[in-house]
């Protein structure tokens, strides 16, 4: 996994950053409201990340059933 990271550009390390502190999944909207970027770099960020893996949607529903989709880090699984 370090390997991943450290291969990751500044901008897509803030984007995984951000995601990481946040304690359940964050719209797209939050997202580019939160880090101080052009919203086209921060969307290539995104994809960038979906594509190597380090990123997935989450399909969501909210209280208007209207199904939204989150972001968050997948979910890592580490044996001990």
């Amino acid at each position: 996994m370090d390997f991943h990271l450290d291969n990751l550009l500044n901008l897509e390390k803030q984007v995984m950053n951000y995601l990481a502190k946040q304690e359940d999944a964050v719209t797209l909207m939050q997202v580019l409201q939160s880090i101080s970027h052009p919203p086209t770099e921060v969307l290539k960020a995104i994809q960038s990340l979906k594509i190597r893996c380090l990123l997935e949607d989450t399909p969501n529903c909210d209280r208007s059933s209207l199904p939204k989709n989150e972001l968050k880090p997948p979910a890592l699984d580490v044996g001990m």
